[in-house]
């Protein structure tokens, strides 16, 4: 009998798997832009940026190879109490250190530049009201990926530069410590496949393998009672009484899609779930229970962990607050990230999974 169960199960998995492959996989050659604000200081008080906006374009040629060029303009702290201005240009290179492979919520980025500036000193210094430096800079760029094409990031790092603003030792090195905060918009996802939802096809067919699994495990059933049945009527055999059978044999299991790192159902799952909300009132008898899962390849094990067990909490409020089931018919339990569970497509993982208890 379980043999039979699980090897029917087996053949529809398999089957379906072999409909797709995971696509989740970096996009190369993807252009972005970016703007955002940036202040020096924290280790030098003669001459630093107070606060300059920037604005800029570049291209990830691969997680290892990504070019930015931006536009810099700013304010200026010179020497005692002096201001004075900045312009300038600033090419970047950079490189993915944590999250090159896969698509995940947050990035580490290396980042090296150099770049040409002109200072407008004015009457501050002796003999100048200018000047004009290469600067080159060191950094590590945090970065939170908000949406596969939108994210934003803080940089801090250190810079270095001539001594502009001392005339006599202006050939001299000056480090400063740096700050720069923006947001970036990707042309491209980042990734093949990271930010599409469960289409209704798919979702169906997710829900057709559960109602066939189902319908084997309830084939399987009838053909045991049967055998038993027959057993309890010949002459020789006393038959057993049995108790009323109020409680329901089977239940078709349901998947609740969720989008990539969210953990609210959307409108159409908050709905379907209304009727599967009805079969469990009308077995007020039997227990239930709500797994939430996470796609293993997005987000590290103690995020995809909380957000697995978000899942499963989003369900269980639902059915709930919404549609009036009793909590005492339900249990909750979280996997974390898991491996793909459906025709290896990751998007299928992000779910939450209604079973009756046997």
């Amino acid at each position: 009998m379980k043999k039979s169960i699980v090897c029917a199960m087996a053949g529809v998995l398999l089957s379906a798997s072999a409909m797709a492959q995971n696509d989740n996989t970096f996009q190369k050659n993807n252009w972005f832009v970016t703007g955002g604000v940036s202040t020096e200081g924290f280790m030098n008080t003669d001459g630093y940026i107070t606060a300059a906006g920037k604005l800029g374009a570049g291209i990830w040629i691969n997680p290892w190879l990504g070019l930015k060029l931006e536009g810099v303009a700013g304010g200026l702290h010179l020497l005692d109490n002096n201001s004075g201005q900045v312009f300038g240009g600033h090419l970047t290179y950079m490189a993915r250190l944590y999250g090159a492979k896969t698509y995940k919520p947050f990035n580490l980025n290396l980042a090296l530049g150099m770049g040409f500036y002109h200072y407008k000193t004015g009457d501050v210094l002796d003999k100048y009201t200018y000047m004009n430096t290469l600067n080159g800079n060191f950094g590590i760029q945090a970065v939170y990926n908000i949406t596969p094409q939108w994210s934003i990031y803080a940089e801090p790092g250190l810079s270095i530069q001539p001594k502009y603003y001392n005339p006599d030792k202006k050939k001299d090195a000056a480090l400063s410590g740096y700050l720069t905060a923006g947001i970036t918009y990707t042309f491209k996802e980042q990734f093949k496949g990271a930010s599409k939802t469960v289409s209704a096809a798919e979702m169906e067919l997710v829900q057709s393998q559960l109602r066939s699994m189902n319908e084997e495990n309830a084939n399987l059933r009838k053909q045991v009672n049967a055998l038993e049945e027959e057993k309890r009527n010949r002459p020789a055999a006393v038959a057993p009484t049995t108790p009323a059978d109020n409680k329901l044999q089977d239940a078709t299991e349901y998947v609740a899609f969720f989008n990539i790192n969210k953990a609210y159902l959307s409108d159409k799952e908050a709905v379907n779930l209304e009727a599967y909300a009805n079969l469990i009132k009308k077995y007020p008898e039997n227990k239930f229970i709500i797994t939430g899962y996470a796609d293993k390849q997005t987000g590290s094990a103690e995020f995809n962990e909380r957000l697995s067990k978000l899942r499963a909490e989003a369900v269980y409020n639902t059915l709930v607050d919404k549609y009036g089931v009793n909590k005492n018919q339900l249990t909750m339990e979280y996997k974390g990230g898991v491996d793909t569970m459906f025709r290896e497509n990751p998007r299928l993982s992000r779910a939450a999974i209604i079973r009756m208890v046997k």
